[in-house]
């Protein structure tokens, strides 16, 4: 008998709007501050620690090495480091390293640039980025 009635009882369209409106208030948006994780621009940023005997003596001063993309500032660098350790960077300087010239059998070749971003941390401030080496 359903498929011959056509037209639908009040209740029935009352029971319906119930139904969506029950469905919507389950349903939480998410906050920004919920989402974790860092952004796609501070990876690309900072790309990865310096892990040299020398950076490794600069770390007992508060100090750490890190290599960054050579399109970097000194601006961005310190708030992509903030976004990653959650600490703000007393100073952050940069140095860029020129690729070596480089021979391999007759053809002559060139290493990329490479760029070091050395942070200054602040006073009584520790970061073990050394600590699975």
């Amino acid at each position: 008998m359903g498929i011959l009635k056509k037209t639908k009882t009040q209740d029935e369209v009352a029971d319906k709007k119930a139904d969506k409106k029950a469905e919507k208030k389950v349903v939480t948006p998410v906050k920004k501050s919920d989402k974790k994780g860092i952004s796609k621009k501070t990876s690309e940023i900072i790309l990865r620690p310096r892990v040299t005997e020398k950076t490794a003596q600069f770390s007992d001063k508060d100090v750490i090495v890190f290599e960054v993309s050579t399109k970097a500032t000194k601006i961005e660098v310190k708030q992509a480091f903030k976004e990653l350790y959650g600490v703000v960077p007393a100073h952050v300087n940069t140095i860029n390293v020129p690729g070596k010239r480089v021979q391999f059998g007759r053809t002559a070749g060139k290493q990329k640039n490479r760029k070091k971003a050395v942070i200054t941390l602040p006073k009584n401030t520790k970061l073990d980025i050394f600590g699975g080496i």
